[in-house]
């Protein structure tokens, strides 16, 4: 959970309170500002922190990634007629304003609570939010469960609707 945006919000539905936490953060100064939001919502079990990853994919460590998927390579696949799994997991209220036609939806509390989407885990997905950051953090929980190709679109649906607003590719 990156620390621009609703750092706090989300790490209060996701963080455990009975185990500790350890910070991955670019430096000591951001670790503190994490930290000082972290114990504003009761999370106190934070045991440290590290800087970068580079140390530790260095150390050996296993280290997996998220692929990015950009609004033009997904619309390219979908008049392609290819058929990729878009997972929608912004609120039903968002949801319901607009979305990707043939999206599945769950909204990332959902994810977050244990619920899985009903998609073939190896078929791969790609995840949308409104500007990419809630659907990152779905991607990650996607990629911990054991799904696949999992992909996160840039920008989210801010981005996609720059792309294709009238070209019918949203639903109203």
């Amino acid at each position: 959970v990156g620390t621009d945006g609703g750092f706090a919000e989300w790490m209060g539905w996701f963080a455990p309170y009975d185990r500790d936490v350890v910070l991955v953060a670019a430096d000591a100064g951001q670790a503190g500002e994490a930290l000082t939001m972290l114990r504003r919502i009761g999370i106190d079990r934070v045991s440290g922190y590290f800087a970068g990853l580079e140390r530790w994919g260095e150390s050996g460590r296993p280290l997996d990634s998220i692929e990015i998927a950009t609004p033009g390579g997904l619309e390219a696949e979908l008049q392609s007629g290819g058929s990729p799994v878009v997972l929608d997991v912004r609120s039903d209220d968002e949801f319901a304003s607009g979305h990707i036609d043939g999206a599945v939806h769950l909204h990332l509390a959902r994810l977050i609570r244990g619920e899985r989407p009903e998609i073939d885990r190896d078929a791969g997905v790609t995840v949308v939010c409104g500007s990419g950051y809630r659907s990152m953090i779905a991607a990650s929980l996607l990629k911990a469960s054991g799904y696949g190709r999992v992909r996160n679109l840039d920008g989210g649906m801010n981005a996609w609707r720059e792309l294709v607003a009238g070209e019918g590719s949203v639903a109203s």
